[in-house]
């Protein structure tokens, strides 16, 4: 198992795919309109993907002003030219990605992460992430911040 970085950590509100630079400052000028106020989310609940080439993460709990974000998000790049296609969204915390698993040892992570939870914490920025790949890891750079409005 191979644990993500801190800093890599995140959800997931949207995913543009690949687009280049100049889409992407088209995303980063419309993203500047999104106007929500700080909530609070939290933690729950571990799951691995599958046995091999897989990770492991953990689901995140759902709220109205999430959704809210998300959709406003949504509504926001709608008129964009990227080329998006339209995606499953699992609200979810990548945390560690393995190539091979031992089924037993995961069984035995999982079950004693079953009721895993974290106290609420407050969400008063997201970030305009861009996934990096390199034959040994993966991570992301930040290209833009927006705060709360």
């Amino acid at each position: 198992m191979e644990w993500d970085a801190e800093e890599n950590l995140h959800l997931d509100l949207s995913v543009l795919g690949k687009i280049n630079p100049n889409q992407t400052l088209d995303a980063v000028d419309v993203l500047k309109k999104l106007k929500f106020a700080p909530f609070s989310i939290s933690l729950k609940s571990v799951r691995c993907s599958k046995k091999s080439n897989g990770f492991l993460a953990v689901g995140i709990s759902i709220s109205k002003d999430l959704i809210k974000l998300k959709n406003q998000i949504e509504l926001i790049l709608e008129d964009l030219p990227l080329g998006r296609e339209k995606q499953a969204w699992i609200p979810e915390v990548m945390i560690g990605h393995y190539q091979t698993l031992n089924p037993h040892k995961m069984a035995a992570y999982l079950e004693g992460n079953t009721y895993f939870s974290t106290p609420p914490f407050l969400v008063e920025e997201i970030q305009l992430l861009q996934k990096q790949h390199t034959p040994k890891r993966t991570f992301f750079i930040t290209i833009a911040r927006f705060s709360i409005k």
